[in-house]
């Protein structure tokens, strides 16, 4: 924990290799687990990783260091990007 509350910090501080560090630590995780069983489309998915951590990125300053891992809140953010794609094509055809 004290690990990724120091990557936090960097990348609060906006050190990019920091949210490389969380990339390798979740993104596959969160590619599997959350992402992939929502939008089975690979090209989908991946650019909801994509966003996942842009977003992360962008937010960061919003995220306070709680006693949980940062992974509950990319997962959040995952889920809601995912939630969106899903909802994309029903939009699109009452256009």
């Amino acid at each position: 924990m004290d690990q990724e509350r120091d990557v936090v910090s960097r990348l609060k501080k906006g050190d990019r290799a920091a949210l490389a560090e969380l990339y390798n630590w979740y993104g596959d995780r969160l590619f599997r687990q959350i992402i992939l069983p929502r939008l089975p489309i690979a090209d989908l998915a991946e650019d909801v990783l994509r966003d996942t951590f842009r977003i992360c990125m962008e937010r960061i300053a919003q995220y306070d260091v709680v006693d949980r891992s940062i992974f509950f809140w990319m997962r959040r953010i995952a889920i809601n990007l995912s939630l969106i794609h899903i909802s994309e094509p029903t939009r699109q055809a009452e256009i």
